[in-house]
């Protein structure tokens, strides 16, 4: 979730932390300190190889949690195996390939809660005509949000990419 919440009172986001079932990522406050209680994730992406995003970490610089994974171990379910550390997303396809609504649909009240109901929903800022997207190995224009909903579910999925062990890779060079 993407908020722009610099217009926001210290009560909106108190609100906003005791909402069942939400968590925050990517908050712009505009100085505003949120609260202490408030569920928050990291939507930071990791360094991509040769241009191409594919990892992600569990965890940022200051300790907290990807916000898929974070998601997924607090509301998920308690059996799915999550990967440590930095993990690989497996993508479904290219840009698009993960459902979308636009935002003016759901204020005009056009999608039905059926479509909502029981699922993650991830809410951003709609792609910025100037700006590219992000490179993965299954298209050069991703929409950021849209990697993160890849993100969420390669963890849903249990379809993490790992890294081979060391030695592995080293017999394999062997070869």
């Amino acid at each position: 979730t993407t908020l722009e919440a610099r217009r926001w009172s210290p009560e909106q986001l108190e609100k906003l932390a005791h909402t069942p079932q939400v968590a925050v990522a990517a908050v712009n406050t505009g100085g505003v300190p949120l609260p202490t209680d408030m569920l928050q994730g990291h939507v930071e992406m990791t360094q991509s190889t040769h241009g191409v995003q594919r990892w992600v970490s569990q965890r940022n610089a200051e300790g907290l949690p990807a916000l898929e994974w974070l998601l997924v171990e607090r509301f998920g379910d308690r059996t799915l195996r999550l990967p440590s550390g930095e993990f690989g997303v497996a993508f479904r396809g290219g840009a698009e390939s993960l459902p979308h609504v636009d935002a003016d649909a759901v204020l005009a009240g056009e999608v039905t809660s059926t479509l909502v109901r029981d699922r993650y929903v991830l809410i951003g800022p709609p792609p910025h005509p100037l700006l590219p997207g992000v490179s993965t190995p299954t298209t050069s224009q991703m929409n950021i949000l849209e990697f993160h909903g890849h993100t969420l579910n390669t963890l849903i999925t249990e379809t993490a990419i790992t890294s081979a062990p060391t030695g592995i890779t080293y017999g394999l060079y062997a070869i």
